[in-house]
């Protein structure tokens, strides 16, 4: 799978937190789901018109509208045991997506049977959420059999400290040892009626789900290998933990776990299943894909779900740069939009480029996707598509390890992605060939050849002056940027007949300032006073003079400046850009300065 796919695997996730209304269940009109989604804060959108501007009307509009064409073809409520879950199927193909809902703290009810029941005392002492899969079970069964059938196989749970006696359960028990043991077993009931066959042999099914749902998409996939083709989970509790750890507010105590994860499958399950369930996690580790929230400061954020105090995860975890340690889904989703729109225009970035773009992109991570999107935006969308929102508080849009952020602006932040989203997709069927080139690992003197000469695609050295002029993290080659060098900004400075506009001195200065820059940003280096200081030793600077870089463009509305210091004796020299505006007087220091006036009338003072 790639970061497309992890997206949009997201939105599903986010969605099964939905309770839809009846009139947006198995519809070809896209307008109640898209008005549920809103409604319950989970996925913006509106149905003005057939343009698909918000990230709902991209999902459920239709292909001829240019969305996706999901519908929701039915709706489990939460039921006795807290499991909800919703079946998505994109219309025109077998593509099926069963989203699960995970743990809703909010409401009492749904405290006790999801937080306290299922996570805290099943994972945490059994090591599985036993009654929400038994849940799981029944409603896969209902969907695969024929409306006919009222005589669909269910099974009720029942635990005791009392072994269980016919006809009080079929097929087998488990013991859980203890103090007290604990008995687990299930009683098949034939009470059950079919949805109609919604899933079927033949479909491409897959299934997820977040935080407890992605626990149980897990077990899902084990339960069901054929019928699901895989399963992506997000910021799961893992199975099996050594210690009962969770269930210590419960219980009082740290046990050890008692890791029934198998002993359930094997013997509570699979009598009743029409082929063997996959003998472990590992059989499936290949389509099952564990996906954890990260900082983009790698190592910094404590996972508490998914860690080893819920056991093992089920797949080697991979890792999705978000902005803030959360463990919500919500900001996932925000993430991954950002980083599909680099993925889109660089398929080879994978998740680890796309976290080191984020982190290159601003000192404070909180506005690393802003920032990316903002410079997208400049780059790829036409005057009339820029959405009149800037720069996003974003300590509303992510903050909280339980909060999914302000729904308005992440509104916002959505809508700009989808804008973006859009225009690639017009601009590659119109055959414009983009390529997105990270600059973070670029060094000064490849960055000048860059900007001077390009990388030999026609137009390509354009593209390079402007990530320079802007300092960008990365550049767009196979852009137009006529419309970018109206006032000759990124035409070279030409000796002989004085025209142009960049000299072979500011590329190298410029190039310097954005290394420097997209430093300090991926260490996230603070300004202090204003200035955000580099012992130049240490990052493999010979130099032992002291530069001072500021723009008056980048740099001016947060009063920083970045000092290179070569040595702690003598002065400094500073080089400092103006913007394309007048800027009135520029004054440099004592020692050697470099000033670039840049477009508009400036006065310069320096040596």
């Amino acid at each position: 799978m790639n970061i497309q796919d992890y997206y949009k695997y997201s939105w599903f996730s986010t969605l099964a937190y939905v309770d839809w209304k009846t009139d947006a269940l198995n519809t070809t009109d896209p307008g109640p789901a898209i008005r549920d989604a809103a409604s319950a804060e989970r996925v913006p959108g509106d149905r003005l018109d057939t343009k698909v501007n918000t990230l709902g009307e991209k999902i459920f509009s239709p292909a001829t509208d240019g969305g996706e064409g999901w519908q929701v073809a039915d709706f489990q409520p939460n039921d006795a045991a807290g499991f909800a879950a919703s079946l998505f199927v994109k219309a025109g193909t077998n593509e099926k997506i069963l989203a699960i809902r995970g743990t809703e703290p909010s409401t009492l009810g749904q405290a006790y049977s999801d937080l306290l029941k299922a996570d805290l005392q099943q994972i945490g002492e059994y090591g599985t959420a036993i009654s929400q899969a038994v849940s799981l079970f029944n409603y896969v069964q209902r969907l695969m059999a024929p409306a006919s059938k009222t005589d669909v196989v269910q099974l009720q749970i029942g635990v005791s400290p009392i072994p269980p006696t016919p006809p009080e359960y079929t097929g087998n028990y488990v013991t859980v040892p203890g103090v007290p043991p604990q008995f687990v077993w299930v009683k098949r009931t034939n009470t059950g009626t079919g949805l109609g066959e919604l899933l079927k042999s033949g479909d491409n099914v897959t299934i997820t789900g977040h935080s407890l749902g992605g626990h149980l998409a897990a077990t899902g996939l084990r339960l069901f290998p054929t019928m699901f083709q895989g399963a992506v989970t997000f910021n799961a509790p893992g199975f099996d933990p050594d210690a009962g750890v969770a269930s210590f507010p419960l219980t009082g105590l740290v046990s050890l776990g008692k890791k029934q994860t198998n002993n359930f499958i094997n013997a509570i399950f699979a009598p009743y299943l029409i082929e063997a369930p996959a003998a472990s996690f590992g059989t499936i580790e290949g389509r099952l894909h564990s996906m954890v929230s990260e900082d983009v400061v790698p190592g910094n954020d404590n996972s508490v779900v998914s860690s080893w105090i819920t056991g093992s995860a089920p797949s080697p975890r991979q890792q999705i740069a978000t902005e803030r340690n959360s463990h919500m889904v919500e900001p996932i989703l925000d993430a991954l939009a950002v980083q599909s729109l680099l993925e889109r225009l660089n398929p080879n970035i994978g998740l680890d480029g796309a976290t080191r773009l984020l982190a290159a992109a601003a000192t404070d991570t909180g506005r690393s996707e802003e920032n990316l999107l903002d410079a997208l935006g400049r780059l790829v969308l036409d005057s009339g598509d820029v959405l009149s929102t800037s720069m996003l508080s974003t300590k509303d849009v992510g903050s909280g390890w339980i909060f999914p952020g302000n729904f308005a602006l992440r509104a916002e932040l959505l809508k700009k992605a989808v804008a973006i989203d859009n225009k690639i997709t017009a601009l590659k069927a119109a055959g414009t060939n983009l390529a997105l080139i990270p600059l973070i690992s670029k060094s000064v003197d490849q960055l000048y050849g860059l900007v001077k000469n390009g990388d030999g695609t026609a137009g390509s050295a354009q593209a390079y002056r402007y990530a320079l002029r802007k300092l960008n993290p990365f550049a767009i080659v196979g852009l137009d940027y006529a419309a970018h060098n109206a006032d000759g900004a990124l035409d070279l400075y030409d000796e002989a007949t004085g025209t142009g506009e960049l000299s072979a001195l500011w590329l190298a200065d410029r190039a310097a300032l954005l290394t420097w820059r997209l430093r300090a940003n991926t260490d996230d280096i603070a300004p202090v006073g204003g200035t955000i200081r580099f012992d130049g030793a240490k990052y493999g600077s010979k130099d032992t003079r002291n530069w001072e870089f500021s723009d008056l463009g980048t740099d001016a509305a947060a009063g920083q400046k970045i000092l290179v210091q070569g040595s702690l004796m003598g002065g400094t020299s500073k080089i400092v850009f103006g913007t394309d505006q007048r800027d009135g007087e520029m004054a440099g220091g004592s020692d050697a300065d470099r000033l670039y006036g840049n477009l508009g009338d400036d006065t310069i003072h320096g040596n």
